[in-house]
């Protein structure tokens, strides 16, 4: 026997208010708590989500950089889709806000897919620059295994690598600025 579905309600600029509010008031409160206390009709996980994707006044609303970009490609190839891993390296950003972008403006990037005249050429010509993609198939523009899979493990530079290192939270840095 299914259970009827009702359909989510959008939340209202008052549920925000009284959102904010109330979590500024019980900080230390479950969500299920805060959600009763404010007088919403809402589960404690709606709430939470509201707050941590929307509400939350630390969260970053302006548009991602190139830093934090070629942030999140880096990190992916490292942590894969464990979007909370990375924007652990991201201060401000939600891991949602990190899978969105993901998903919606880096991952053709990464695959190295373009919307020009070829939609299909891979990260490994992208990314070892001393093979040309349109370059007639000569021997010295195919790839050896080595070149291949020493570009394809290790595709950034040491020097953009360690450039990149100052923008992001040491691991240390991470677990006090969660910790609080």
């Amino acid at each position: 026997m299914e259970r009827p579905v009702e359909p989510r309600s959008r939340w209202t600029e008052e549920e925000d208010q009284r959102l904010i509010e109330c979590k500024s008031r019980n900080h230390d409160q479950s969500w299920d708590e805060i959600a009763k206390l404010a007088g919403l009709n809402r589960k404690g996980k709606s709430c939470r989500e509201r707050w941590k994707n929307h509400l939350d006044p630390n969260v970053k609303r302006e548009n991602f950089s190139q830093v934090e970009d070629d942030s999140i490609i880096c990190f992916q190839s490292l942590y894969g889709n464990s979007w909370a891993s990375i924007a652990a390296h991201l201060p401000g950003r939600t891991d949602n806000d990190v899978k969105n972008r993901w998903y919606n403006h880096l991952n053709e990037k990464k695959l190295g897919r373009s919307t020009g005249d070829q939609p299909h050429t891979t990260q490994l010509f992208h990314l070892n620059h001393n093979i040309d993609p349109n370059a007639s198939s000569s021997s010295s523009s195919i790839p050896t295994l080595v070149s291949a899979s020493q570009e394809i493990a290790s595709p950034w530079p040491t020097s953009e690598l360690a450039s990149l290192e100052s923008e992001f939270m040491s691991t240390e840095e991470v677990i006090r600025y969660f910790s609080d």
